[in-house]
């Protein structure tokens, strides 16, 4: 048979710790219990001076996350324009290409038949090829100048 010491009304069913460095690494849950379940005073303004300390460091750290918090997301809305800014320029650059991809094409086949005509003699003269090939580089400017 197991006998149990009883505990006295009012009193708690475990020892009370009187060591200062217990406190510190308890929770504050089980720092309340000891409050309860005493009735020593020194020992109320221990965990009471725990309590207060671990109070000030949690509010230290929650003002520090909150900053860092607000760090990220100012940093976070500049990433999110600058990504938006860069998209929009590539949208265009990407629009410019096509146009002078298309440009190119042109010129390609408008050097491909001049070089035929120039082959099969169908120019009366080279001031004829000449002056196709000027046309050619007037029309490509003032697309270039369009765009």
């Amino acid at each position: 048979m197991n006998i149990e010491p009883k505990t006295e009304p009012d009193s708690p069913p475990w020892p009370i710790p009187t060591n200062p460095n217990n406190f510190e690494n308890k929770s504050i849950e089980d720092l309340i219990g000891i409050l309860r379940g005493t009735y020593q005073f020194e020992i109320f303004d221990i965990v009471e001076g725990v309590l207060v300390s671990k109070k000030d460091e949690l509010e230290r750290s929650v003002k520090k996350n909150l900053g860092t918090i607000k760090e990220l997301r100012r940093a976070n809305s500049k990433l999110a324009d600058e990504k938006r800014r860069v998209e929009e320029l590539l949208e265009s650059s990407n629009t410019k290409f096509r146009g002078l991809n298309e440009r190119v094409g042109k010129l390609e086949n408008d050097v491909i038949f001049l070089l035929s005509v120039d082959a099969s003699g169908d120019c009366e003269n080279e001031g004829d090829l000449v002056w196709s090939l000027l046309l050619l580089i007037l029309k490509t400017k003032i697309e270039m100048f369009v765009i």
